[in-house]
C-alpha cells in the first residue's frame, strides 16, 4: 500500500484504489483475453459480409458513414464567448498561483501539503476522464498560454511575427518527454512539495523559453499537460464540425482516418509504461525488495525500462503497419483505469461535501471494464485502419500482431491491478 499525497486523508489506499480483485484472477484473465478476440471474430465475420455485398453491388466493405450531431448553438456561443475564455485562464492562472504557493509555505510533508495532490492526482489525473468525455480541455485553461500570450504583448509582439516555426520533426517528442518527467516526479519522488516545486518552476520556464522561440504553437505539440489532455481528446465523442460548431461524432473515424506526427508513439509508451510502472511499485515482490538508498536509483531505471520497452516493442509491431493511432485507446484505458480512484478520493479529501465514492467493490468492476473498453476500442480501431490500408482481404493477417500485443498488454494489466504479484 502506498499513501496518496493529499490533504486529510483519512487512510492508506490500496494499490490503485482496488487491492485484490473480488472475483479469481484466471476468470478475469479469461474474459479480457475473451472480449479481444471475440470482438476481432465479429469484425471478420462482418468484412466477410460486406465484401460479399461489394460483389454483389452493396455498400463497399470498410465504409463508414461519418456521422455528427450538432450541438444547440446556445451551446458553442458559451463555450466560445470571450468572458468565457476569460475565466478559464484566469482559472488556470489563479489554480498554477496556488499550487506554487503551497508548495513553497506550507508543510514540508507531502501527506499534509495540497500541492502534489492536486498536481499529481487532482490534475494529471483529473485530465483523463475530463478529456475523453469533452476533448482537449486543458488548452483554455493552461496557465502558461496565459503567461506567454502576457510576455508577448509585453515584448510589443502580440501576433509572434518573430517566432519560428514549428519543426515537423519535432512531432509529439517534446510532450512525450514532458510527460516522463511528470511521471518521474509523481512515481519515483512522490509526495514532496520542494521536489515538485522546483520541477514545476523549472518545467514552465523551459516552456515559456521554447514558446519565446516558436510561439504559442509550441504548447500544442510541446506542453505535456497540454498534448496529453489533445492526445486523449482525440478520443472524445465531443468534437468541432468543419464549421467550428461543438457536436457530438463517434471518435472511431477521427483515429481511423488519423495521420500521426512522429512522437505520438512515444506518447503511448510512456502513459503504458508508467502506469506499468506503477503497478509495480505496488506488487508484493517491489514491496519485498530492501532497495534502501538505492530507491530512487533503482525506479527511475525500471520507469526507463518499462517506457523503453514498451516502445521498442510497439514500434516493432504497430509502426510499420500504419497502426500507431489505433493503440491510442489502449493507453487510454490503462490511464483511465489507474486514475479512476485516486481522482475520486482526492478530489473527496479537497471537497469534503462531494458525495462519497462508490463501494470498492463496483471501483474495481469499473476500472477492469475501463481497461477492456480501451483494448476491444484499440481493435476497433485497428480493423478500420488495416482495411483502409490493405483491403478487407488481407486486413486480418495484418492486424494479427497488434491484436496478440494487445492481449499481452491487457493481460498484463489485469494481473498486476487486480491479482497479486
Amino acid at each position: 500500500m502506498r499513501d496518496l499525497p493529499g490533504p486529510g486523508r483519512l487512510g492508506p489506499v490500496l494499490a490503485h484504489g482496488l487491492g485484490q480483485a473480488e472475483g479469481p484472477l484466471p476468470l478475469l484473465l479469461l474474459a479480457a483475453a475473451g472480449a479481444v478476440v471475440a470482438t476481432a471474430a465479429l469484425l471478420g465475420r462482418r468484412d466477410a459480409r460486406d465484401l460479399r455485398g461489394a460483389r454483389a453491388g452493396a455498400l463497399g466493405a470498410g465504409a463508414r458513414p461519418d456521422r455528427c450531431v450538432v450541438l444547440p448553438a446556445v451551446v458553442t456561443t458559451v463555450a466560445d464567448h470571450p468572458l468565457t475564455r476569460l475565466a478559464l485562464r484566469a482559472a488556470g492562472v489563479g489554480l498554477a498561483a496556488l499550487v506554487l504557493a503551497v508548495a513553497a509555505f506550507g508543510s514540508v510533508d507531502g501527506s499534509r501539503n495540497i500541492a502534489p495532490g492536486l498536481v499529481l492526482t487532482g490534475v494529471w489525473g483529473g485530465l483523463v476522464p475530463a478529456s475523453l468525455l469533452l476533448g482537449p480541455v486543458w488548452r483554455p485553461v493552461n496557465p502558461l498560454r496565459t503567461l506567454s500570450a502576457g510576455l508577448a504583448r509585453l515584448a510589443a509582439d502580440r501576433d509572434e511575427t518573430a517566432t519560428r516555426p514549428l519543426p515537423d520533426r519535432l512531432g509529439w517528442w517534446p510532450a512525450a518527454a514532458g510527460m516522463l518527467a511528470f511521471s518521474w516526479v509523481a512515481l519515483v519522488l512522490p509526495g514532496r512539495p520542494v521536489t515538485l516545486l522546483v520541477f514545476l518552476l523549472l518545467y514552465g520556464l523551459a516552456q515559456l523559453g521554447a514558446a519565446l522561440v516558436y510561439g504559442q504553437a509550441w504548447f500544442a505539440r510541446g506542453e505535456a499537460l497540454e498534448a496529453y489532455s489533445t492526445v486523449l481528446g482525440s478520443m472524445a465523442p465531443v468534437t468541432r464540425d468543419a464549421a467550428g460548431r461543438l457536436a457530438l461524432a463517434n471518435p472511431r473515424t477521427r483515429l481511423a482516418d488519423s495521420r500521426p506526427a512522429p512522437g505520438l508513439l512515444g506518447v503511448a509508451a510512456v502513459v503504458i509504461g508508467a502506469n506499468l510502472f506503477d503497478a509495480i511499485l505496488e506488487s508484493d515482490a517491489w514491496h519485498g525488495l530492501a532497495l534502501g538508498a538505492t530507491q530512487e536509483v533503482v525506479g527511475t531505471a525500471v520507469l526507463a525500462a518499462c517506457v523503453l520497452v514498451t516502445y521498442a516493442v510497439a514500434a516493432a509491431v504497430v509502426r510499420r503497419r500504419g497502426l500507431v493511432p489505433a493503440l491510442l485507446p489502449a493507453a487510454a484505458g490503462w490511464a483511465a483505469a489507474h486514475h479512476l480512484v485516486p481522482v475520486l478520493l482526492e478530489w473527496r479529501a479537497l471537497l469534503p461535501a462531494l458525495p462519497p465514492p462508490p463501494p470498492l467493490p463496483v471501483l474495481a468492476t469499473a476500472s477492469f471494464g475501463l481497461l477492456l473498453a480501451g483494448h476491444v476500442a484499440a481493435v476497433v480501431v485497428g480493423h478500420d485502419r488495416a482495411v483502409a490500408g490493405y483491403g478487407p482481404v488481407a486486413a486480418p493477417g495484418a492486424q494479427l500482431e497488434f491484436r496478440a500485443l494487445l492481449i499481452v498488454l491487457l493481460l498484463a494489466a489485469v494481473t498486476l491491478v487486480f491479482g497479486r504479484v
